[in-house]
């Protein structure tokens, strides 16, 4: 299994989580998925609306993740995961993100130093493997805006 990320969209991401710091940034991976790996075309920051405690949780309203999907689809791409940052941690899922996690995406998390580290559901969801995060042209894929 194999995440593709651009050195753009990585860095994108940890902007964002400077800048949300000392709270909690995230959003979603759009892109395209297959078997055994997954493209990443777009990454969307979106609301951090835990109603406490941003700083080692993030919420993204049911929403902006609705209509998010909805133009995905219109652009003929998917979910296929999720980032968010631990501002005080390492890029390690916490208890939480496991109770939290879905099977089928990628969970991209950004430390507050140093590199993101990607994460699948194990086959029986009692934990995460570790997802190779690999690098692509920021327009390598040919996709419609």
């Amino acid at each position: 299994m194999a995440l593709r990320l651009s050195a753009g969209h990585r860095a994108r991401i940890a902007a964002w989580a400077r800048e949300a710091a000392p709270e909690e940034t995230c959003g979603v991976l759009v892109g395209r998925a297959w078997d055994d790996e997954r493209r990443v075309i777009e990454v969307v920051r979106l609301d951090n609306v835990a109603p406490a405690s941003r700083d080692t949780r993030f919420l993204i309203s049911p929403r902006q993740l609705a209509d998010l999907e909805r133009a995905a689809v219109r652009r003929a791409l998917v979910v296929v995961g999720y980032f968010h940052s631990h501002p005080a941690g390492q890029a390690v899922p916490s208890p939480t993100d496991l109770e939290e996690a879905w099977p089928g995406f990628s969970y991209l998390i950004q430390p507050s130093q140093g590199s993101p580290r990607a994460w699948r559901l194990t086959a029986d969801e009692a934990g995460f493997d570790e997802e190779a995060i690999l690098g692509q042209e920021e327009d390598s894929i040919d996709c419609p805006r």
